[in-house]
């Protein structure tokens, strides 16, 4: 896969053969463990074959629980459009901030027609090997500290499970609590993420979080108390260095090792960007 003359990750062109071929072969796993992102292009029925083709790499569970995310779904398997409007979106892990991030994020491209709006990837263990001993001793040192309430309703809504179900997968995070107020029919959840994570494939230090939009919105001091915000400016430095974009054809399905590379957007203006996004789990179910 080459982006703006830069190698990264790994295509699959099926020359108009079908997805379903590829799913058979149980090969998708091991090159997502060996490339971060995986794009499979040229596939007759790669959009339509998009929930098959994701339901083999693992389970799907939505994770929109942040105000300012929320998301349509576009089937009841999980499905939905990625968030609406046209601005830039910085680099990020998906959901890294709750305690039931995705190991795998997909995309597949129904009809891209913008100027601009092209999908941004980073290697973060790439990047976090970039930066200097002093910043990656920081990093390693520091957490993310992460508030929400809502109604219990919204929750349900967006990550699709009941509150319940969704208190299993957050007991066995690290340093999560959920409160559910039955009088008020609220939930209020904090979760204490680590800023380097080890990757799911590989267990490689990884700089692939939300510090970058957490500090550019302002609220690093509050979020991630102790981290001086020079050392998430110096990822950002170094991303910019290393980032690829990817311009989507209609069919296209991109597969995206969460731990391990972040993501974003470009700004658009013009035309009709829709793509849409499942979010996986390779975790067993603690049901």
């Amino acid at each position: 896969m080459s982006f703006a003359g830069r190698e990264f990750g790994h295509v699959v062109d099926g020359e108009g053969g079908s997805v379903t071929e590829l799913v058979r072969s149980g090969t998708l796993p091991s090159l997502i463990a060996e490339h971060g992102v995986v794009l499979l292009r040229n596939f007759r029925d790669g959009a339509e074959e998009f929930e098959t083709v994701t339901d083999s790499l693992g389970a799907v569970r939505p994770a929109n629980i942040r105000v300012g995310t929320t998301r349509q779904f576009e089937s009841g398997n999980g499905t939905q459009a990625v968030n609406a409007g046209n601005l830039a979106v910085p680099l990020h892990a998906e959901s890294y901030y709750t305690p039931i991030s995705p190991q795998i994020l997909a995309f597949t491209c129904v009809e891209f027609t913008t100027a601009g709006g092209e999908t941004v990837f980073c290697d973060g263990v790439e990047l976090f090997g970039r930066l200097d001993e002093d910043a990656r001793t920081a990093l390693r040192s520091a957490s993310v500290e992460w508030r929400h309430e809502c109604a219990v309703s919204d929750l349900e809504t967006q990550t699709q499970m009941s509150v319940d179900r969704f208190r299993r997968w957050c007991d066995r995070a690290d340093e999560c609590s959920v409160t559910v107020d039955d009088t008020t029919g609220t939930v209020a959840i904090r979760y204490v993420a680590p800023a380097i994570r080890k990757t799911w494939w590989g267990a490689q230090e990884s700089f692939a979080n939300n510090l970058i939009p957490i500090n550019q919105s302002g609220v690093l001091a509050e979020m991630s108390p102790g981290l001086a915000a020079r050392h998430v400016e110096a990822a950002e430095r170094e991303a910019a260095a290393i980032t690829v974009a990817h311009r989507w054809q209609p069919r296209d399905v991109a597969l995206i090792d969460n731990t391990r590379v972040m993501h974003g957007r470009n700004p658009w203006s013009g035309g009709v960007r829709h793509l849409q996004v499942r979010m996986l789990t390779v975790e067993a179910d603690p049901d």
